[in-house]
């Protein structure tokens, strides 16, 4: 009976896949808290078209803007991430998001760094 063969193999394929995408659900706020953490200001722009907005309720909203300017590709937000928005994010993490965030994180701190020393020699003046 080759078809009960195929329906447990698709009852399998679809819990694995609903356990791999909480999984990466859960990722997503992980990052999303780190972020709340190291950044500054409530809304910020980052590389390619995100947009990072938190608010002090820890709700956050990860927004990807189109780069031609024809509006928003996805969102997602710590109560909504439908299965698209989270295939679209996990393609761009592996496409090196995370490089590219990482080198203007370590810009803006560098910018920041560079300005708080420029205070601070005038203070001291």
């Amino acid at each position: 009976m080759k078809i009960k063969t195929d329906i447990a193999t698709l009852e399998r394929a679809g819990s694995e896949h609903s356990a791999w995408l909480n999984k990466v659900r859960k990722s997503i706020d992980n990052l999303a808290d780190y972020l709340i953490r190291i950044l500054p200001d409530q809304t910020t722009h980052l590389p390619d078209g995100y947009q990072f907005t938190y608010w002090p309720s820890k709700d956050y909203s990860i927004l990807k803007q189109s780069q031609s300017g024809g509006g928003n590709l996805f969102e997602l937000t710590r109560q909504s991430k439908n299965r698209e928005s989270v295939l679209a994010f996990t393609r761009e993490i592996a496409s090196g998001f995370l490089d590219k965030l990482s080198k203007h994180l370590e810009y803006e701190t560098g910018q920041f760094l560079s300005a708080s020393d420029k205070i601070k020699q005038l203070v001291e003046k």
